[in-house]
């Protein structure tokens, strides 16, 4: 799997070519927060109004598949559901991610922008992010590249991570 970075600003998302832009909502996130705000701008309000008319609601196991036409540079946008908002344990982080995976390569993504659950802006620690990543990543090698959306206290958090990840071997 190639990993990479890119700051969870605007600007840069849009130009992402990517199979799929990948975000996670709590069901109790009203206005959205973050990247989420931030891409529902882009996309008009849309994410906002489908909240509101129930279409769209963050409960837990919900994956929601968007087009997101001449907007932005990715071929689509994929809501997870979290649940309630509350801290997340590692089985949790685990579930939440092996879903997206699995969605992804349900849809023949190879290539994903993610932003994980609880990050970049959130309660969950990068480390504790990037190795529920790094554990379920194996079980779906179709989605061979991904890009995190990070801010830079983040990205330096994963790759030091990933350093020691690489000398435990």
């Amino acid at each position: 799997m190639n990993l990479g970075f890119v700051a969870p600003d605007l600007r840069k998302i849009v130009r992402l070519h990517v199979g799929a832009l990948v975000l996670y909502l709590h069901e109790d996130e009203v206005p959205l927060p973050d990247v989420r705000g931030l891409v529902d701008w882009r996309l008009c309000g849309t994410l906002s109004r489908l909240v509101q008319l129930g279409k769209i609601t963050g409960a837990e196991g919900e994956v929601v598949l968007l087009p997101v036409g001449h907007r932005m540079a990715c071929e689509r946008l994929v809501l997870m559901g979290l649940g309630p908002r509350r801290d997340l344990a590692a089985d949790d982080l685990d579930d939440a991610v092996r879903r997206a995976l699995r969605a992804l390569a349900r849809m023949r993504v190879h290539s994903a922008a993610v932003a994980l659950p609880g990050r970049p802006f959130g309660q969950t620690d990068p480390a504790d992010a990037i190795a529920s990543l790094l554990r379920v990543a194996p079980e779906e090698p179709e989605v061979d590249e991904i890009i995190l959306l990070e801010d830079a206290a983040g990205q330096r958090a994963i790759g030091a991570s990933l350093d020691l990840e690489r000398r435990n071997g």
